[in-house]
């Protein structure tokens, strides 16, 4: 047996021993940051060893550091499971060592993407034209939606982002909700948008902005260049922003719009939840991921923008061994080189996996699926939510974090 196949061996091993015992093993680690750093701070090796053997010594004496987030009893953050489909897609992904950034490249892995990111728009009801660039999370998805907008809309006052820069630019308004997620103001950071330059608009007891406040945030159109963040399930109630109503009164103002849905968007695939994410469509550009609500493996998340044009024009370098194709994933997102981490996606969305037509109902089980439950594991239980609930801060705490998030910016 050579190397490869022998350390293959080993992780498959370790692997199948931690999944079998998510459901009786502590769900919390049972060693702390500081034992880890013990465990593992050590002088580097003067020489390698066997891969088999490291492979085998580096899962005994991880598990102690471990959270059994794939099982049933697991019920912290927006962090889901992940499913069997999704998880072997994973392993291909790192066999198979493609750089997708290029379909030059790697032309598997590209039209891979393509058709998940297709599948995507399908599921949402969001424009089947739309770009879809595939990124770590939520976060970097509104970072690289942000992006976007920001160039788009200074551009179409006249002002090329990409030539010119920030200095001197036309004043921009980012206007966001009361009780954004806090990635919100973190993407506008990378951005060269500072907190205290964010227009914000009141918000309903639920997390809801205020179509009334938004209108009185806007004040009279003025072809100021403007982007409006909505946001497609509150982190704290699960409520969802009245998108027809926000849209219109953005539109009114030339506005781009952006929805922040990293865990709500899904509603929009779900007959039991759709009403929730009416509206949505109408955006310019949406964030959401596929490791909470689609049980894929971290990272997958998804950066989705209307006008592909608008993309590419934000993220399209050059160079005399780049050759561009046209939509290719370094395009669109910020990096040339990332591994093919939409694969795990096709892996869940897949009609075996989830026992069904297509994955349409598992958002209505988003109580269960974004806990890290696992359908047909220990622990799933189906449920119909009003609203989605993402985390266990209960209701009452949601104003007090709120005003924790403005003191303290993340």
């Amino acid at each position: 047996m050579d190397d490869t196949t022998a350390a293959l061996d080993a992780a498959h091993r370790a692997a199948a021993q931690f999944l079998s015992g998510v459901d009786e093993r502590p769900v919390w680690p049972r060693a702390t940051l500081d034992d880890m750093l013990h465990e593992f701070d050590e002088p580097l090796p003067d020489a390698g060893i066997d891969p088999a053997t490291l492979i085998a010594d580096l899962a005994r004496r991880a598990d102690p550091g471990l959270v059994a987030t794939p099982g049933g009893r697991f019920f912290g953050f927006v962090i889901g499971s992940t499913l069997p489909a999704a998880l072997a897609a994973d392993w291909l992904v790192s066999a198979w060592d493609q750089n997708s950034g290029s379909s030059t490249m790697t032309t598997a892995a590209v039209a891979l993407e393509r058709t998940a990111g297709r599948w995507v728009c399908d599921l949402l009801g969001l424009p089947p034209s739309a770009s879809v660039g595939f990124v770590t999370g939520a976060h970097m998805s509104n970072v690289v939606c942000l992006a976007t907008a920001q160039h788009a809309t200074l551009r179409r006052v006249g002002w090329d982002l990409t030539r010119q820069g920030l200095r001197g630019a036309p004043p921009l308004r980012l206007v966001v909700g009361e009780y954004r997620h806090a990635s919100i103001d973190r993407a506008a950071r990378f951005c060269g948008v500072g907190q205290e330059e964010l227009v914000v608009v009141e918000a309903d007891e639920e997390g809801r902005m205020l179509p009334a406040s938004l209108v009185d945030a806007l004040g009279e159109p003025d072809g100021t260049p403007m982007i409006v963040c909505l946001q497609a399930g509150e982190v704290h109630t699960g409520a969802f922003d009245p998108f027809h109503e926000l849209i219109a009164i953005a539109r009114d103002h030339g506005a781009w719009v952006h929805i922040d849905g990293a865990f709500g968007l899904w509603a929009a695939a779900s007959p039991t939840l759709r009403h929730l994410a009416a509206g949505v469509e109408e955006a310019d550009s949406w964030t959401t991921d596929a490791h909470k609500t689609l049980n894929t493996p971290y990272d997958c998340g998804m950066a989705i923008v209307r006008d592909p044009a608008d993309s590419i024009a934000m993220f399209h370098t050059g160079g005399d061994y780049l050759i561009h194709s046209g939509l290719d994933p370094w395009d669109v997102t910020p990096e040339l080189s990332r591994r093919a981490r939409h694969s795990g996606l096709g892996g869940a969305a897949q009609p075996r996996p989830l026992g069904g037509d297509r994955p349409r109902g598992s958002p209505a089980r988003e109580r269960g699926t974004s806990r890290g439950t696992t359908p047909g594991g220990s622990g799933y239980r189906c449920g119909e939510p009003r609203r989605l609930h993402a985390g266990d801060v209960p209701h009452r705490r949601r104003r007090r974090h709120a005003r924790d998030r403005r003191r303290h910016p993340r």
